[in-house]
């Protein structure tokens, strides 16, 4: 179950936020929570393009109703920007299962974001400046 997960998660030392809690805090104000909560570290962000409504991304592993928009989506990855990012990924695109390339392109979209990420965090900003 879900709250098997989250728990198994949580007493690794991970903080779970699930999609119910992220939306009803808002995803500006959980984007500024993690900002708050990640102070200091090093981070690696794992984007997964699941985080999307099947109307945004049909091609992904598990599509799931009730994901975010992309324009939700951007506005989150926004809210991230001054964490100290030092690599990144973005997956679970599935190519069989896209619908004339809107996941693809989507996915590229977000990848640009987290780059814009990654050019903003403190230790890769100090090293370009």
């Amino acid at each position: 179950s879900q709250a098997d997960v989250f728990e198994h998660t949580q007493s690794h030392g991970y903080t779970v936020i699930s999609a119910d809690e992220l939306f009803s805090q808002g995803l500006r104000e959980t984007g500024q929570r993690l900002k708050k909560d990640l102070s200091g570290k090093s981070v690696y962000l794992c984007f997964d393009m699941d985080f999307f409504d099947p109307s945004c991304a049909p091609g992904v592993c598990s599509p799931t109703w009730g994901g975010a928009t992309a324009r939700e989506g951007f506005e989150f990855l926004r809210s991230l920007s001054g964490i100290d990012f030092v690599a990144a990924d973005v997956n679970t695109v599935s190519p069989p299962h896209d619908v004339g390339g809107m996941t693809a392109l989507l996915a590229a979209h977000v990848t640009f974001e987290i780059l814009t990420l990654l050019c903003n965090a403190p230790t890769i900003k100090s090293k370009i400046t």
